[in-house]
């Protein structure tokens, strides 16, 4: 049995992809973030202005940025596994990283639907 690194079936270089997009908008969410609340943004009203955008950015982001990613990179990679019988390296860090997100980003909506009643 040989182990490959690179998927070979459609959903398997999808969900491949899609743990990529997921790095990439996480990363990009860690920036915003990283800008928004302590980048050492000071002094004149245009960088007010850009204050309060990354803000309303940062608000929104977390919900609607980096979630459908992961939750699609678990999802095609656990039907490439079971349907295809996808077995690479790429597939199998996909479904382990989006499992990982998709069982806190659970836990995280348990605990502030718990709060709000």
């Amino acid at each position: 049995m040989q182990v490959y690194f690179k998927p070979k079936t459609k959903l398997g270089k999808w969900s491949a992809w899609l743990i990529v997009a997921f790095t990439v908008a996480t990363t990009i969410l860690a920036v915003l973030l990283y800008l928004a609340f302590g980048g050492g943004i000071s002094g004149s009203e245009a960088e007010g202005r850009l204050f309060l955008w990354l803000h309303l950015l940062v608000g929104i982001a977390p919900i609607h940025f980096n979630t459908p990613f992961g939750v699609a990179a678990f999802i095609t990679g656990v039907i490439s596994i079971v349907r295809s019988k996808e077995r690479s390296v790429a597939v199998c860090l996909a479904v382990t990283l989006g499992s990982l997100f998709t069982i806190i980003q659970f836990i995280t909506l348990c605990q502030v639907l718990s709060y709000a009643s």
